[in-house]
């Protein structure tokens, strides 16, 4: 009873067991009472945190991809957690914290930015990254070890990238990345009919508010094209 009806007290309980013809103490019942209800953390949880603040939280991380000759290189994106869109994105070979922190400052030009940014404790995000996001008055939100699901929009867009095909392989079938260069202007378009099959597209479903081809539009195909070849 103290188990399945969790706002009876005590007293609520002995009655009920007094329905049954079951006589039992009152300080006996709080005795038991103690055995199965353990004491819930103080404050709201996480994934009510991120549902009340989505529209004030982006989130970001790196993806990693291999390019023709088999180098790698380092995407950068940020993405609004309440649909998903994908507000900024950077390519390098070689991520840095000054160069991570340079990203930060393009997405939040002229003051727009989030409440909240949603990161990892990769060593890319150093003490220049957070001086930026300081700076612009962005809090910082750190997930911790080994909790992919903390940040699972963005682990989400990386699973949905190397799954079943990796990121090289998924974006060789429409080109291959041959620069950081190339990375960024190559991709296809959000309108395409086949655009339907991402299951990483925004929530909204609305098409990029930028007709130019990107390298975020190759990142937001790559599980398009996995499901196409499937």
């Amino acid at each position: 009873m103290a188990t399945d009806n969790r706002l009876w007290g005590a007293e609520r309980i002995r009655g009920e067991l007094l329905k049954l013809g079951l006589r039992v103490c009152k300080r006996t019942i709080q005795k038991y009472m103690r055995q199965v209800r353990t004491t819930r953390p103080r404050g709201q949880r996480w994934s009510t945190f991120l549902h009340t603040h989505a529209q004030q939280i982006w989130a970001c991380d790196f993806l990693p991809v291999t390019d023709l000759f088999f180098h790698s290189l380092f995407a950068f994106f940020n993405t609004l957690l309440q649909s998903r869109k994908v507000i900024h994105v950077g390519v390098t070979r070689s991520p840095t914290d000054a160069w991570t922190a340079q990203q930060l400052r393009e997405a939040t030009v002229y003051g727009v930015g989030p409440k909240y940014l949603i990161r990892d404790n990769d060593g890319k995000f150093g003490v220049t990254f957070d001086r930026v996001a300081k700076t612009s008055c962005i809090k910082i939100l750190k997930t911790p070890y080994h909790a992919p699901r903390a940040n699972a929009i963005c682990e989400r867009s990386i699973i949905c990238s190397s799954s079943m095909r990796s990121s090289s392989t998924a974006c060789s079938m429409r080109m291959w990345p041959t620069s950081t260069r190339h990375d960024r202007i190559k991709g296809s378009d959000s309108s395409s009919p086949s655009r339907k099959l991402d299951p990483c597209r925004p929530i909204t479903q609305v098409a990029r508010s930028s007709p130019s081809r990107s390298w975020a539009a190759c990142i937001m195909t790559i599980a398009e094209v996995h499901e196409v070849f499937q």
